[in-house]
């Protein structure tokens, strides 16, 4: 839902500048990180030892699953 409001916001803020190109390059830019993220748990889906490998690794390094998870939650424009 945050990223919908955001999206709101970016398109009332380019209507109020009367450009929606504005708008295309802020969704773009918005849109980067959680299509970043999509991509990479779909990659993990389709190789298993992939992914067996990746939570190995992130469980060895909790602050580095944080810091992921953080970054992906923080939305930036």
């Amino acid at each position: 839902m945050s990223l919908s409001f955001h999206q709101a916001l970016i398109l009332a803020e380019a209507m109020a500048c009367g450009g929606l190109r504005v708008y295309e390059a802020a969704h773009r830019k918005l849109l980067r990180r959680p299509a970043f993220l999509g991509n990479v748990l779909l990659l993990l889906d389709r190789y298993p030892s992939l992914r067996r490998a990746a939570f190995e690794a992130l469980a060895l390094e909790p602050p580095v699953l944080e810091k992921l998870l953080r970054q992906h939650a923080e939305i930036r424009i």
